[in-house]
């Protein structure tokens, strides 16, 4: 009972962390997608890994991505793997990409969320996408 007091508690301070740094409170720069300047791109949302939400910023020049991956309520897979992200200029050419590993939320092994941060040296242009999609295991 203890660790599932331990979990609701990570959670509930995941979700104030993610309501700060959404509300314009944070320190985390300007937010691209509520400026309308990019677009978030969810992609594979109904495999067993999925990236559940995401926000994008912009601070001292560089392009900073936060978000979550879950695994689908019900699925016995372990929430392992990796997120892949690419950001698509505005004439469809590709000007990042990199690939992330996610960080449970709690240590416990059923663990159902885990968190992601990705730092790219560029500031997209107006009128790019952000593509974000989680995968379990590794590239080949």
């Amino acid at each position: 009972m203890a660790i599932r007091n331990i979990y609701i508690f990570l959670t509930l301070l995941l979700v104030v962390g993610m309501t700060i740094s959404t509300s314009g409170c944070s320190t985390l720069g300007r937010n691209l997608a509520q400026d309308n300047t990019v677009k978030i791109a969810l992609l594979d949302q109904n495999k067993r890994v999925y990236v559940s939400s995401a926000n994008v910023y912009e601070k001292n020049n560089k392009l900073a991505v936060y978000g979550l991956m879950k695994k689908t309520p019900g699925s016995s897979v372990r929430l392992r793997g990796h997120v892949d992200i690419n950001v698509i200029g505005p004439d469809n050419k590709v000007l990042a990409a990199k690939t992330v590993r996610p960080r449970p939320v709690n240590p416990h092994p059923n663990v159902r969320t885990a968190s992601f941060a990705a730092f790219l040296d560029i500031v997209p242009p107006s009128g790019s996408i952000v593509q974000i999609a989680a995968h379990k295991g590794l590239h080949p």
